[in-house]
């Protein structure tokens, strides 16, 4: 967790993003968030079995899997607030995609932290709860349920992007390299991209989703 670390490199890469999305919609300071976001996604890595797996991995020996999203969305639930929640949804699913949120809480409810996984965490991580004021910023019920039904999925999109691009500057530098000189699309062009693919599938398919 020192400044050079998995954690504190996902922290930075989640703070490069562009700020059109950010917490701070919904009255959450943006800096005390991040830090959150990042440093605890992978807490659950501090405890003793996941580093035996690691090892035994390093090893080339076949070990099965050790359970290490709980841990941060437990975190998360019980330090801050009511934005604790919609962070869980992103700490729990970052390898796995959205979970469905009553077997997510119902697991939390029971998880357990192992031993010195919660000790592991930096000390400047605060503890006090982050309480958005949301009835502040939303005008309606349909409008806080759809700021929510939004940022719980760009939270999920932003921690697996900063996550998985930061393992890939790790065990493949060369590739990260040239994901950085490639050119990207602004999103008016993607935008157009999107537009002209779904008028083409509306022309082939009448079902009644469409």
């Amino acid at each position: 967790f020192g400044p050079e670390s998995h954690a504190e490199r996902v922290v930075q890469r989640l703070t490069s993003f562009p700020s059109a999305f950010s917490p701070e919609s919904l009255g959450v300071q943006m800096g005390d968030f991040i830090r959150m976001l990042g440093h605890v996604h992978d807490m659950g890595k501090a405890s003793s079995d996941f580093q035996r797996y690691l090892y035994e991995s390093a090893q080339g020996k076949s070990t099965g899997k050790v359970n290490h999203k709980t841990a941060g969305a437990k975190w998360a639930v019980e330090h801050c607030g009511p934005i604790g929640v919609l962070m869980a949804y992103a700490l729990y699913g970052h390898h796995s995609g959205l979970p469905c949120g009553t077997r997510m809480f119902e697991e939390i409810a029971d998880y357990v932290y192992p031993a010195g996984v919660c000790e592991a965490l930096p000390r400047e991580i605060e503890t006090n709860e982050i309480v958005p004021p949301l009835a502040a910023h939303c005008s309606s019920l349909e409008e806080v349920a759809y700021t929510l039904l939004l940022a719980v999925r760009m939270l999920h999109s932003c921690l697996i992007d900063a996550d998985w691009l930061e393992t890939e500057s790790f065990m493949s530098p060369e590739e990260s390299a040239d994901r950085k000189k490639t050119r990207r699309e602004s999103i008016d062009v993607l935008s157009d991209v999107l537009e002209d693919f779904l008028a083409d599938r509306e022309k082939i398919s009448k079902g009644k989703i469409n």
